[in-house]
């Protein structure tokens, strides 16, 4: 292994990628749910290579600026954090996701709040506590951020590791313990209805898809204008299979006996279609030969804040949605759903009706796979120097730094997308890669680095560590879901979903759609998510600059 260490000091480009890929590898691995993530890997085998001798010199002139592979890494991940959150960054502020929003906040608030009250009561310097809340949380824009103004990066990056699998094991457990002790059942609504008396309203079942066989006499030769199916069972026909033909039926589409059609609505309303039109089948090819859906990007003011069932999609356009992406997740497309700015819609049907759709909605995402790469670079460049910048206030420069600068640009432009004519478009793909490579950059720069302190870190109040990263997980994971379910009046799953989102746990996040086994506390997660990216990303630095001595 020193060969091969030694040899890769020497190719120390070779040797980050090699941590880079060795990383994502660990990181993909699972037990029981609970992988340690791309990130993680990258760290655990950074520390490891480090300690073994691994060691990365800055690029430049020994008499110039230097900078590092890591330096950028994380300048790309800091400002994509904020390009991805800023188009539901805003949007979280609007009335129906106020109490998502109020869980991102309080969880956030009480992890610091924790962490700094056991940093006084155990004597911790501020890297150690500010690795302690990263760990603790699972969350490496904390540590990222942390970097730029704590005193000792290496302990910064050990005390992250070591708390890490409290985080990640730690709050897979709360998830399992929590609402036994409470008497939660790991389900309910978004409207806290579980809660209700027997007589209130129950939420609506989902749509679901069956396909039937025209056989009713009162419906043949009739257009599906003149049938009204819609009015009169609840339900769509979205695909008709017709001899060796599949197509997407418009209005004045006539049902022919034999005909098998993919039909969209509830349960109850399947059993209504039956009546009036055949009974239910299966049809392999229907089912395949779904077409190509299309993303619609949602910007438009007459459609933000109206859910699906407002929308009428289906009747007015006929076009069917077929998934909703929010913040990177996947949100259930029921009737109740309110879309938000910067949701992606993807619908199917004809061209002419998904370009309606589009018009009624935003717009259509560019097909193209091309990105801006000018805006999105300048937009970095915007960051660093807005990072640069100093005030003075009362004898003291503040700035925002590095973190700060590239997060705020990065929000904006991710808002607004556009710099005059110019279009900041990145595609999902490109931003997704982006925003791995960076992180994956700079923790395994950062993992090397640290890994020369890795036995003394470890030797130094490890105990005391331990301690305070369980209390940082614990405490405020348990008061935020007390205070979701009892004082904001959320559903479990709504609770979950928004805590999950406002700690930024997509792991944690499928734990719980698993445990329920639905994916309902998604639309919880989503509306925290964004802003708790931002909140998560500042709060390292408080942490780091409250705790650091004089």
């Amino acid at each position: 292994m020193s060969w091969l260490i030694s040899y890769l000091n020497h190719l120390p480009l070779a040797g980050l990628l090699v941590v880079v890929a060795v990383g994502w590898l660990v990181g993909k691995l699972e037990w029981r749910g609970a992988t340690l993530t791309p990130a993680g890997g990258a760290l655990v085998v950074g520390l490891l290579l480090g300690h073994l001798g691994m060691a990365f010199a800055p690029i430049g002139d020994s008499n110039g600026p230097r900078i590092t592979v890591g330096a950028f890494g994380f300048a790309l991940f800091i400002y994509a954090v904020g390009f991805d959150s800023g188009g539901q960054f805003f949007g979280a502020f609007r009335r129906n996701g106020l109490r998502f929003l109020a869980v991102g906040i309080v969880v956030n608030v009480l992890a610091v709040a924790t962490i700094l009250t056991a940093a006084h009561l155990l004597s911790l310097d501020d890297a150690n506590a500010t690795g302690i809340l990263a760990g603790s949380l699972t969350s490496t824009p904390a540590l990222v951020a942390a970097t730029q103004v704590v005193s000792d990066p290496g302990k910064l990056t050990v005390s992250y590791a070591v708390t890490y699998p409290i985080g990640q094991l730690g709050l897979l457990l709360l998830i399992t313990l929590v609402p036994r002790v409470l008497r939660d059942e790991m389900a309910g609504s978004s409207d806290g209805s579980d809660d209700a008396e027997d007589d209130a309203p129950v939420r609506r079942s989902e749509d679901v898809a069956r396909s039937h066989r025209v056989a009713r006499p009162d419906v043949l030769g009739k257009s599906l204008r003149e049938l009204d199916l819609r009015r009169r069972t609840g339900c769509v026909i979205t695909r008709v299979h017709r001899g060796a033909q599949v197509f997407v039926p418009d209005a004045e589409t006539t049902l022919v006996e034999g005909d098998q059609v993919w039909v969209h609505g509830r349960l109850a309303d399947h059993e209504r279609f039956d009546d009036l039109v055949g009974p239910e089948i299966y049809d392999a090819e229907l089912r395949e030969r779904l077409p190509t859906p299309r993303r619609v990007l949602v910007v438009a003011s007459d459609a933000v804040g109206k859910t699906l069932e407002q929308l009428q999609l289906i009747r007015r356009f006929h076009c069917l949605v077929t998934r909703i992406e929010r913040a990177g997740e996947s949100v259930p497309p029921s009737g109740e759903l309110e879309l938000q700015r910067d949701d992606i819609v993807e619908v199917v049907g004809r061209k002419k009706d998904i370009q309606r759709t589009a018009d009624a909605l935003g717009h259509l995402e560019p097909a193209t796979w091309e990105t801006n790469i000018a805006i999105y670079a300048l937009g970095i460049v915007a960051g660093l120097v807005l990072g640069n910048v100093s005030l003075p206030v009362g004898g003291i420069d503040l700035s925002l730094g590095a973190a700060g600068g590239l997060l705020l640009t990065g929000v904006l432009l991710g808002r607004f997308r556009r710099l005059g004519r110019f279009s900041a478009h990145v595609p999902r793909p490109a931003r997704l890669l982006v925003r791995e490579l960076g992180i994956l950059l700079f923790i395994s720069e950062a993992g090397v680095r640290g890994g020369a302190d890795l036995v003394s870190g470890l030797s130094q109040g490890i105990g005391a560590t331990l301690l305070a990263g369980a209390l940082t997980l614990t405490v405020p994971v348990v008061l935020t879901y007390v205070f979701a379910r009892k004082v904001l009046g959320l559903a479990t799953l709504d609770a979950w979903g928004s805590l999950c989102g406002g700690m930024t746990s997509s792991t944690a996040l499928a734990a719980v759609n698993r445990a329920a086994d639905s994916n309902e506390a998604t639309t919880g997660y989503a509306a925290s998510y964004a802003v708790a990216t931002v909140l998560v990303t500042a709060a390292g630095q408080i942490v780091a600059l409250a705790t650091r001595g004089p």
